[in-house]
């Protein structure tokens, strides 16, 4: 009888085992896992909060004139009416204005097109796009030199991809076509 009630009760303690125990074992490393990843989860926020207050207070520590500057070189947008005063100025100071001015955003082309741009500290993957200008301007070949050093040391980053020229018949000046490319944030 005694190994009776001991087979019973084995019997007993297999089922509960089965029905009860390993169920329950199972949703406890479960649940386990998922406070392990929340943790993880929880770590990482943290460690993003500290990363944002550092940037941050090195943002309130730039004046706003070195952020002015930052964003006119290479700005988040393209304001196309503040580019065409932009290089009318740069003209101006040789008494010409620009004629036939065309900015075109290149915000549709293709990938092939965008280069990244990072920095040893953030490699986010930020990238920027061209922004393409043209725009006739006429002067003598001296003051095209002079106008060409100033928009080469103007602050915003631009690059003259084309340029193409023609020369009135009697007259000292030429008609430079000029086509440039100059950089948005994406």
């Amino acid at each position: 009888m005694k190994s009776f009630t001991s087979l019973i009760l084995i019997a007993i303690s297999l089922g509960l085992f089965f029905m009860y125990t390993k169920p329950t074992y199972s949703s406890i490393t479960t649940v386990r896992q998922s406070i392990t990843q929340y943790d993880d989860a929880i770590s990482r926020a943290q460690n993003m909060s500290e990363k944002r207050d550092s940037l941050v207070s090195q943002r309130q520590s730039f004046s706003e004139s070195d952020v002015d500057r930052l964003n006119t070189f290479l700005p988040d947008s393209i304001d196309s009416i503040k580019l065409i005063i932009e290089i009318n100025n740069l003209a101006s100071r040789y008494t010409q204005n620009v004629k036939n001015i065309r900015v075109s955003d290149n915000s549709s082309s293709s990938s092939k097109n965008t280069a990244p741009v990072s920095t040893a500290s953030d490699t986010s993957g930020l990238s920027y796009r061209p922004v393409s200008v043209s725009f006739i301007v006429s002067l003598p070949y001296d003051q095209f030199l002079k106008f060409v050093d100033d928009l080469e040391h103007n602050l915003r980053l631009m690059d003259i991809t084309s340029l193409t020229f023609s020369q009135s018949p009697n007259s000292p000046y030429y008609d430079y076509a000029v086509t440039l490319s100059t950089y948005v944030l994406k």
